[in-house]
């Protein structure tokens, strides 16, 4: 499922780890592989994803600037709920 230079592989491993379905949770190799497929890879999904985990804590400390971050690059890329997503998000 992971393929180093296939970002639609990278993000469905992310997804995979995020999870541990089929193989061991690490939601830090998720964040690798997910970060690979939307910064690098332009998977909307990816970005998006990474936004929600930031937001909300799944697997590591929650992070509003990274939050931000990474659903901008989401919105930019397309997804249709970042900017839904983003405006919801509290302000500093």
């Amino acid at each position: 499922a992971r393929d180093a230079k296939n970002p639609v592989s990278q993000y469905n491993y992310g997804r995979l780890l995020i999870v541990g379905r089929y193989i061991d949770r690490d939601p830090q190799e998720a964040v690798r592989w997910l970060s690979r497929a939307g910064s690098e890879g332009g998977i909307a999904d990816a970005a998006f994803m990474l936004g929600c985990m930031y937001r909300d804590g799944v697997g590591l400390a929650r992070n509003q600037r990274l939050a931000t971050s990474r659903f901008r690059e989401a919105d930019r890329l397309g997804h249709p709920k970042a900017g839904q997503a983003l405006r919801a998000l509290p302000s500093t």
